[in-house]
């Protein structure tokens, strides 16, 4: 007799025992049978996420061999050399991803911007095809200032020829797939498929902070986020800290925001005393930037209204 057959005997038993009432005997034995199932299934849970933790590390491994086999070649060649020559402007819109979290970008500014403003978009992203109807400036009045840039291509990523350089890392690929288990290969397929480096119709949100200058200008750190379709912005999460401000995108249905320093720790409690931050912010170009507290160490609780008063989300970011 298996281990199986002793188990369902085990089983049938117990049945037995508490349909004739014999439930003293019973739970003597539903015990001894509950447990080995239980060992069984977690063993068999435990195995099923190793065998999907496995597949995808292969997997990523196996881009990250593909993608370094064929750099060398004429496509996959970094851009960065052949656009050192500087920015170009272009009359493309923006994703539809990026007009969802940014309403006005729908449309070109109200007045053309101003030549110094692009000059300072086309040193944001050397090398960049920035898109012209998508630059706009935020300031508030705590004098943090917002440069917001879009550009149709990753400068510091990309490659010479996008197009051809995926048709080559899936044709390496396609030439490993007789000896490649079928998940990996699916997986790897998939992510050299969708990188950003090479999807024709990718753009790349920057935004810049800082504070305004006697001239007009500004300075400070920026943050990029890459779009491509069918990956919208999640508003109010990409958030960036420099020593200069914080800034993040607003919701695209609000239009005031309430700022509170809050302490380390869980849960976040307000600041008091010495060191607290507490503001009320218009939402500007879909942006809100302010100078808190406590410099990229800052963590607020971020609270934003729509245009009746009501809350539209309330979060600790970052």
């Amino acid at each position: 007799m298996t281990e199986f057959d002793d188990l369902e005997r085990q089983l049938r038993e117990s049945v037995r025992a508490i349909r004739s009432g014999r439930r003293r005997r019973a739970r003597r034995i539903v015990p001894v049978v509950l447990v080995p199932l239980l060992a069984l299934g977690g063993a068999a849970g435990a195995t099923g996420v190793l065998s999907g933790s496995s597949v995808r590390s292969r997997a990523d491994d196996l881009e990250q061999e593909l993608r370094a086999s064929v750099a060398v070649d004429g496509a996959c060649r970094s851009g960065l050399v052949e656009r050192r020559g500087g920015a170009t402007f272009s009359d493309a819109a923006p994703l539809p991803e990026l007009v969802r979290a940014f309403p006005a970008l729908a449309r070109p500014p109200a007045r053309p911007v101003p030549r110094t403003v692009l000059a300072e978009a086309a040193r944001l992203v050397p090398g960049g095809s920035v898109l012209r109807r998508a630059v706009r400036v935020a300031e508030f009045p705590d004098g943090t200032r917002l440069l917001l840039v879009v550009t149709a291509s990753t400068p510091w990523a990309s490659v010479v020829d996008p197009a051809q350089c995926r048709e080559q890392r899936l044709a390496a690929l396609a030439a490993r797939r007789s000896g490649t288990d079928p998940a990996v290969y699916a997986r790897a397929r998939e992510r050299l498929a969708g990188a950003l480096d090479t999807d024709p119709v990718a753009q790349v949100l920057t935004v810049a902070s800082g504070r305004r200058r006697p001239d007009g200008t500004g300075g400070g750190g920026s943050s990029s986020l890459p779009v491509q379709p069918g990956h919208p912005i999640r508003a109010g999460r990409s958030w960036s800290s420099t020593t200069r401000a914080s800034s993040f995108v607003a919701d695209p249905r609000a239009v005031t925001v309430t700022v509170r320093r809050v302490r380390p720790g869980s849960p976040a409690r307000t600041w008091r005393g010495p060191g607290a931050y507490a503001a009320t912010i218009r939402v500007r170009q879909g942006l809100v930037g302010f100078r808190g507290r406590g410099g990229t160490a800052g963590r607020y609780r971020v609270t934003q209204y729509d245009r009746s008063g009501r809350v539209v989300t309330r979060n600790v970011r970052p």
